[in-house]
């Protein structure tokens, strides 16, 4: 291990510890401190929305500067808007027979990715500090600079309304291994996940509480009056009018017509761009009478072939060893796919295999662990 991982791992120790000392005051902040900071948190984000679009986009090289500033505005005025009246203090709800009480968690571990890198931290700090927690941010390491100032400035507008200023930090160490450190440290309470697939199961597999977001799932639908060979072409190169050239998370996996005309079928146009026909995609599009279905499932008319159910069976099974007061052991071990289901994944979007199946998901996998906290 490189002196650079020892450096992101201790500085993720040290983080979550200050996070936690800072949460001792958080926690006991009432209704109108939490919203006032929230408030301020938001004003101040949707005030540097467009600084730091172009920021993420520079440092990145992903998506359009312009629209990334729109996402900023997003989290930092809608999102707000829509939640900012939610009791997050107290007793939040009472039917008569139930009665519910807010309580926050403590420090929230945030992994930050570079696709949309501001936004989320906008977006992830607010929610945490709504909801009386502290936040650690760890960010993508081609995102570390826009998401340090994302985190800076939302920072020095909490400390002015009396936020601890450790409630809320950005690692600017950044490594594997110190985001492994920061999830899996015995005083972070929560994960938010944002990122690629093998992050997020690390999230669910480090024995916190983990809400993981992985790569979306974002249908397009073409209008039948749309012009078929633009927009076909737009959707395929992530180019022109697609919003932010579309980035992981948000890029299309399905596309869906609207009384698509008959020449969509086998069109030139749609092979112009593949050589499979690139949307003829299972269950959306309806091949024109006549015309054979291919010997790929991306070529069958609606409802001919439908892919099969996407099945996971996972288990964990774990125990804890009390050794002595203050030490104990606890032992993991976690089954992923235990029934090993050929579990297929969507039809490919790219040129080469446009249309087809061409990947599954991962065979039945075992993993162990162990965790000793004193």
């Amino acid at each position: 291990m490189g002196d650079k991982d020892l450096q992101a791992q201790q500085e993720a120790r040290d983080a979550v510890e200050a996070a936690s000392f800072a949460f001792q005051t958080v926690s006991k902040l009432d209704q109108a401190k939490i919203d006032e900071i929230c408030a301020a948190m938001s004003r101040v984000a949707l005030a540097n929305a467009e600084r730091l679009g172009k920021m993420a986009h520079e440092e990145t090289g992903f998506g359009k500067a312009e629209d990334k500033r729109e996402k900023n505005r997003f989290a930092a005025e809608d999102v707000w808007n829509h939640f900012k009246t939610l009791k997050t203090v107290g007793v939040v709800n009472d039917s008569g027979s139930v009665v519910e009480i807010a309580s926050p968690r403590g420090v929230v571990a945030a992994i930050i990715p570079s696709t949309n890198p501001t936004s989320t931290a906008i977006f992830k700090i607010i929610i945490s500090i709504k909801s009386r927690n502290t936040i650690v941010l760890s960010p993508h390491p081609s995102a570390a600079n826009c998401i340090a100032e994302t985190t800076r400035v939302m920072r020095e507008e909490a400390v002015k309304l009396g936020l601890p200023h450790e409630a809320i930090h950005c690692l600017t160490t950044t490594s594997l291994e110190g985001t492994e450190t920061l999830m899996k440290h015995r005083k972070t309470a929560v994960i938010l996940a944002t990122g690629g697939t093998g992050l997020v199961r690390a999230a669910y597999s480090s024995g916190k509480p983990a809400f993981g977001v992985g790569p979306g799932n974002v249908p397009f639908f073409i209008d039948k009056t749309a012009n078929a060979e633009r927009a076909v072409f737009n959707i395929l190169t992530g180019t022109d009018t697609n919003f932010d050239f579309n980035p992981l998370t948000d890029r299309p996996n399905a596309v869906a017509p609207g009384s698509a005309p008959t020449s969509c079928g086998n069109s030139p146009v749609l092979s112009k761009y593949s050589p499979t026909g690139a949307f003829n995609l299972p269950c959306y599009i309806d091949v024109p009478a006549g015309s054979p279905a291919a010997a790929y499932t991306g070529n069958l008319a609606r409802n001919v072939g439908t892919k099969p159910f996407v099945v996971f069976t996972d288990l964990r099974i774990a125990k804890s060893f009390m050794i002595r007061e203050k030490l104990s052991l606890q032992v993991m071990a976690d089954g992923f796919n235990l029934i090993n289901k050929n579990n297929t994944l969507d039809v490919n979007l790219l040129y080469t295999a446009a249309g087809q199946e061409t990947a599954a998901s991962d065979p039945r996998q075992f993993q162990f662990g162990a965790r000793l906290s004193f």
